[in-house]
C-alpha cells in the first residue's frame, strides 16, 4: 500500500522536527552539563553531560518510533512491520552494547 502524498509529506515534516528538536535538546542538555562541569565538577554535572550525551542515540530511535507509528496511522503494514524489526534490532544493540 502506498501512503498518500499529504500523508508522505506529513511524515516528512514530523520527522524532521522530531530530529531537529531531539539534537537541539541533547546539544542543550550537554552544554549545560558542560558549564555545571567548568563550576563545579561533581556527580550532579557528570549526570547531566551522561543524560545529554545518551540523548543523541536516542533522537534517531525516535524518528524510528515516529516513523512506526505513521505507518500505523496509515495501516501500511508490511512498513509497519519493517519499522517495528529496526526498532527492535536497534534497542536490542543498544542493550547488549551496553552490558559490556
Amino acid at each position: 500500500m502506498t501512503a498518500p502524498v499529504d500523508a508522505q509529506k506529513a511524515l516528512h515534516t514530523t520527522l524532521a522536527r522530531v530530529l531537529r528538536w531531539g539534537t537541539v535538546l541533547a546539544a542543550t542538555v550537554t552544554a549545560a552539563g558542560a558549564l555545571v562541569w567548568y563550576a563545579s565538577p561533581g556527580t550532579v554535572a557528570a549526570a547531566i553531560l551522561t543524560g545529554g550525551l545518551l540523548l543523541f542515540p536516542a533522537v534517531p530511535v525516535a524518528g524510528i518510533a515516529v516513523a512506526g507509528l505513521h505507518f500505523a496511522r496509515i495501516r501500511d503494514r508490511l512498513y509497519l512491520v519493517l519499522t517495528a524489526v529496526l526498532l527492535v534490532v536497534v534497542v536490542a544493540n543498544v542493550l547488549a552494547g551496553s552490558a559490556h
